[in-house]
């Protein structure tokens, strides 16, 4: 029951995933398709010839794409069907948004789209914080210097600790400084269901400029101090 319009808009990228698929390509849509209220994983894949165990690529892909918000296609549809396959989504409010990450996607996958070999591993270790501290220690930073060895052709840069704050993120995120890969580590933001900043800025990456729960309290934690999707 999806807008058809939403299909037209991803056709582009849904003719070179066919292209590149071959055979093994399907398109869930219609009869095919989830069937709202009614599928569970198991029923979807008992549909096409699955049943329990390892994914069968040759009568299910492995790589699945849902299209389609939580309120059409539940998450714990999503989540179980996860376990056996790789499974991603794609839902947004207009069909531009549709057209552009097609757009986007096809020009990243057939070389228009240049950047520099620059990766950039971005590390919080808010003061005080036991989690922050071990991500950048002991992910972040082993992370950065294993690739600097290992990809002598490409520029390693670390932004971590003192220096992982939001400005320098909006510079990674589409600013001046946005590398080929950025890698982040931090806390994500949470609000509860009553809060207005639930979905525009729930898991929003909170970053060094918070000072830590010792200094900080229990006080709300503004946006100043966090970087959700409209910075």
């Amino acid at each position: 029951d999806a807008d058809p319009a939403i299909k037209e808009a991803l056709s582009d990228l849904i003719a070179l995933r066919k292209g590149q698929a071959g055979n093994h390509f399907r398109l869930y849509e219609g009869p095919a398709g989830y069937r709202r209220g009614k599928d569970t994983k198991s029923s979807f894949l008992a549909r096409h010839g699955v049943g329990p165990g390892p994914a069968d690529p040759e009568k299910v892909p492995y790589y699945l794409l849902i299209v389609g918000s939580p309120d059409a296609i539940p998450y714990r549809f999503q989540y179980e069907l996860d376990v056996q396959y790789a499974v991603g989504r794609l839902h947004f409010d207009t069909l531009q948004e549709y057209a552009n990450y097609a757009a986007s996607v096809l020009a990243a996958e057939k070389g228009e789209l240049k950047l520099p070999r620059r990766a950039t591993f971005f590390g919080v270790a808010n003061p005080g914080d036991i989690a922050t501290a071990l991500s950048t220690e002991e992910l972040i930073d082993p992370l950065a210097a294993t690739l600097a060895a290992r990809a002598p052709d490409w520029q390693i840069d670390s932004v971590t600790r003192g220096s992982a704050l939001k400005a320098r993120l909006k510079a990674l995120l589409g600013g001046p400084e946005t590398p080929a890969l950025l890698v982040t580590a931090s806390h994500g933001m949470e609000f509860p269901l009553d809060d207005p900043r639930q979905l525009p800025h729930q898991g929003a990456l909170l970053c060094q400029d918070w000072p830590g729960v010792d200094a900080w309290g229990r006080s709300p934690i503004g946006q100043d101090l966090y970087f959700a999707g409209d910075d």
